[in-house]
């Protein structure tokens, strides 16, 4: 049993009311009725309160933020963040050739992101990019994503990118 929240209420002859959270769902409160002198006093009364709520794993976030914050990291030439957004399936060809490549890159425009498909562990989103290399190319292109949720960060991470289309 995981207790979330025991609060104890003082009143002027002492305790008044004990509420117990319990796995956010269920609430139980033991009052303790005010009495002017001892030879009145009752036992505590106790009431048990389920609360509604679904025990189902929260929604979590749409993937297609952390989409646009990698980009953003990446423009901010933060690459160790960026990096970090990866899942170790693809960081597989080593942090040198990620950086070889990123530093080639002066920013990246996200034109636009679409999800494509979401469960609990694994998402797809396609996103139109554009790139402007250092060098002056501009590379447009249409890339899909495939995202894994980390239950060790909380969020979800970069585990395939596919190019779907070059563009003109």
């Amino acid at each position: 049993m995981k207790i979330g929240k025991i609060l104890i209420f003082l009143g002027l002859g002492g305790i008044s009311l004990i509420s117990i959270n319990i796995f956010d769902s269920i609430n139980i409160n033991i009052s303790f009725p005010q009495q002017e002198n001892d030879t009145e006093k009752q036992p505590p009364q106790e009431r048990v309160q389920n609360t509604k709520r679904n025990l189902e794993t929260p929604r979590r976030s749409s993937p297609e933020p952390a989409l646009r914050n990698y980009y953003q990291a990446l423009n901010n030439y933060k690459y160790q963040s960026a990096w970090n957004s990866l899942s170790s399936k693809e960081q597989s060809e080593g942090y040198n050739s990620y950086i070889e490549w990123w530093t080639r890159i002066k920013r990246i425009e996200v034109l636009s992101t679409k999800l494509v498909s979401e469960d609990r562990f694994n998402s797809t989103v396609e996103s139109r990019l554009r790139y402007f290399a250092k060098s002056g190319r501009e590379i447009n292109q249409i890339i899909r994503f495939n995202f894994v949720w980390d239950t060790g960060s909380d969020c979800w991470l970069i585990n395939k990118i596919e190019p779907l289309a070059l563009l003109d």
